[in-house]
């Protein structure tokens, strides 16, 4: 079932008053990759020689001053004192620490002399700025990777191709990088960073502290749903929101200073698909929800496969990883009753999905995760619901999926894929738009009660209905005397499902604009296959 989290406070180890470092030296002549490794809370690291000593340093699209060490990394360098420092966070609020001047800083080729250093208070021990008037920059975070680039015409040779990633115009100046973003909310004046590990949103524009989770269309490229956290923007910052980490991680974005463009590519799966379909065994718990094998930090448990989870991986304390894992954020999360219960943000290395591995990524701690339904069911499966994993959609929508439940298995597929390696005939299946809103999946279904809107759940046992919508409905019971409406059609995309069931559940207003739940009852009996970029849900017609 549905969470959605409400912020309780934003861990963000270093977010400086957005000023592009400018140098005086000549734009290099020469593009080079550099390596980067991500930090236990996922901030991009690139390899610094300062006086000829290595550090690994967080890198940073902007910062007013170009070099950021922490007081242990100072310690034994040669250095000439400057004075004192001063920035403002994205609250607005005023630091002060002492400045100083290094002669010799390296990045990979890039030779600064006489660079200004602030004195960083952060875990990360210090932070470099990408020279953009030197060098345009690929940032390959998939690939663990950034590129320096001094000709465009080179980007081809490196395995990349402008004319298939959006072109945006941006607004490069002195406070960050901006473009114009559409949203479930409308028009969003956006900034990229690398300074912020999640994506952020000003709470005055949404005018609340819960996450929001909002479809987001740069220009024509449709990024789907990006969830945001309310936080305290300055006004003296030009930005209503933060692309951060976590949405770099997953694309391919090339910034060309020089003419102020900003170029994104289409989302990586992080590895979940690879060069042809992959095929995902799927068991079912005793409640039918479809869980599927997973290992984390060397743990062996079981997932259920959530496409009403707002959470990438959510696990119960009892099987929490035992090592230390870096800590993000607490936020109160609400469940398909509107239930509150407090869920624990870490960054994970990596964790495994069958053979599946997956690097970077965010898992969860939480209390309580899905919703007693208070029905008696026959035994759906054979899988105990006790202490389970959860995958939800923030993992799931990154790339498309074909769920063969009848046939105990899903595949996750790369678009362009050959379908009919996994025996997929779209021809045999019904063809249905659908929206993503923060809730996730939603169908236009009609049934006896007329058109209404329902969430996709593979959380859910069953499916159900708001019971304000059955108030001058007869009510029957199934064999387990469960109150029950029986409606004699269920269309969905102008196809005719036939006779179903539907349980009468209180759902909460946190879940939006639906009044019903189509659950596992319903989807188990019938594959489909999600094509996320598109927004069509392909479902198997009755044989």
């Amino acid at each position: 079932m549905i969470k959605t989290p409400k912020i309780a406070f934003l861990l963000i180890i270093f977010i400086s008053f957005f000023v592009i470092f400018l140098n005086t030296i000549q734009r290099e002549n020469a593009d080079f990759e550099i390596p980067i490794a991500f930090s236990k809370d996922i901030f991009p690291l690139v390899t610094v020689l300062v006086e000829e000593k290595p550090y690994s340093l967080k890198l940073c699209l902007s910062s007013k001053y170009p070099l950021h060490l922490s007081k242990k990394n100072l310690t034994g360098i040669q250095k000439s004192k400057q004075g004192e420092a001063s920035w403002k966070n994205i609250k607005g609020e005023q630091f002060h620490a002492p400045l100083f001047e290094i002669k010799k800083v390296q990045l990979a080729s890039l030779k600064f002399k006489n660079l200004k250093t602030c004195t960083d208070s952060g875990e990360n021990g210090g932070a470099i700025a990408w020279p953009f008037d030197r060098l345009n920059l690929v940032l390959d975070f998939p690939h663990q990777k950034i590129y320096g680039i001094k000709n465009e015409k080179n980007l081809r040779n490196l395995g990349f191709d402008l004319k298939k990633m959006e072109k945006i115009k941006c607004n490069i100046n002195k406070k960050g990088i901006y473009f114009k973003s559409n949203t479930s909310i409308g028009e969003v004046t956006m900034c990229i960073s690398t300074n912020c590990n999640v994506n952020i949103i000003k709470d005055t524009l949404v005018n609340s502290d819960t996450s929001q989770h909002l479809n987001t269309k740069i220009k024509n490229k449709d990024c789907g749903i990006q969830t945001f956290l309310p936080v305290e923007i300055t006004s003296e910052l030009e930005m209503d929101a933060v692309l951060g980490v976590g949405f770099l991680k997953n694309h391919i974005v090339y910034i060309d200073s020089q003419n102020e463009y900003l170029y994104i590519g289409d989302k990586y799966a992080n590895s979940l698909s690879g060069n042809s379909p992959t095929k995902i065994p799927v068991d079912f718990t005793t409640h039918g929800i479809p869980v599927v094998d997973i290992q984390v930090a060397e743990q062996r448990m079981k997932a259920k496969v959530d496409l009403g989870s707002s959470f990438e991986l959510t696990l119960f304390p009892k099987t929490f990883p035992p090592q230390e894992l870096k800590y993000l954020q607490t936020t109160t999360s609400f469940n398909g009753l509107g239930e509150e219960s407090k869920t624990e943000h870490y960054a994970l290395p990596e964790y495994q999905i069958h053979n599946i591995t997956l690097k970077n990524a965010y898992i969860d701690k939480t209390e309580k995760m899905g919703v007693p339904l208070g029905l008696k069911l026959d035994k759906l499966g054979t899988i105990s619901n006790e202490n389970l994993a959860y995958i939800g959609l923030p993992l799931l929508y990154r790339t498309n999926i074909f769920f063969d439940f009848p046939n105990s298995s899903l595949h996750f597929i790369e678009q362009g894929q050959n379908l009919k390696k996994v025996n997929l005939r779209l021809e045999e299946y019904k063809k249905i738009p659908f929206e993503l809103e923060k809730c996730g999946i939603v169908l236009n279904i009609e049934s006896d009660l007329g058109p209404l809107k329902y969430m996709m759940d593979t959380g859910a046992s069953v499916s159900v209905i708001k019971p304000e919508f059955l108030k001058k409905q007869s009510l029957s019971t199934d064999t387990h005397g469960n109150s029950i409406f029986v409606s004699s059609t269920f269309t969905i995309g102008n196809y005719d499902y036939g006779e179903k069931y539907l349980y009468p559940f209180n759902i909460t207003p946190e879940l939006g604009n639906i009044q019903g739940i189509l659950g596992m009852d319903f989807l188990r009996e019938h594959a489909f296959y999600i094509d996320f970029p598109n927004r069509l849900l392909y479902l198997q017609m009755i044989k």
